[in-house]
Parts: structure tokens; C-alpha cells; sequence
């Protein structure tokens, strides 16, 4: 984590609220960072805007932002260039009507 601030507090809050379990709970928080490098900052934000406690939580909020800029990365890289000169044809309603009612 870059703000050693933000990481002194979440392992205080650990500690505080997992007092016997702090280190599985420290173990969660580092392979989710392990994992997530890229997120981690904003996920204990995240966690401490939420008022959650836990290193599931935590994890769980890293795989979500993850999922999130995935996402915008998809879009983003969806343009075929192959097809874009093509348009699709139009036709007339009334030969869709002709077809639903059994005509050819």
C-alpha cells in the first residue's frame, strides 16, 4: 500500500475488532493486495467510508473494483474495423407483416 497512513489504520482496526484472528485477517488483506495492486488503495477507502471491518470485506471490494474497470476496458476496445463500412439493409414493414401472417 502507498499511504502507510491508511495501512496503519486498517491493521489497527483489525486488530481491534479480530483481536484473536488478526493474522488471518492480515493474511486475507495481503493476498488481496498481492492480487489487486492496483486497487488496494482505494478498497480500504472504500472499507473505512462503509464502516466495514472485516478482510473479507476488503477482498471482496477489490474483486468488485477489478470486475468494474474491467468492464470500461471492454468497451473500450470493441470497434471492429473490419465491418464498419457495412450497413444493414432496409426493408420495407410491410414485407415482416406479409411473413407473420404465413406469405411468402
Amino acid at each position: 500500500m502507498d499511504d502507510t497512513e491508511l495501512a496503519n489504520g486498517l491493521i489497527q482496526t483489525l486488530h481491534t475488532h479480530y483481536p484473536r484472528h488478526t493474522i488471518d485477517q492480515l493474511k486475507i488483506v495481503l493476498q488481496s493486495a498481492k492480487q489487486h495492486p492496483q486497487h488496494i488503495n482505494e478498497a480500504v477507502k472504500e472499507l473505512n467510508r462503509l464502516g466495514l471491518t472485516s478482510a473479507n470485506d476488503l477482498r471482496d471490494i477489490t474483486i468488485s473494483l477489478d470486475i468494474q474497470y474491467g468492464k470500461h476496458k471492454a468497451k473500450q476496445a470493441v470497434i471492429n474495423e473490419k465491418y464498419k463500412d457495412m450497413t444493414a439493409p432496409e426493408r420495407h414493414p410491410d414485407i415482416y407483416l406479409k411473413v407473420l401472417q404465413g406469405g411468402r
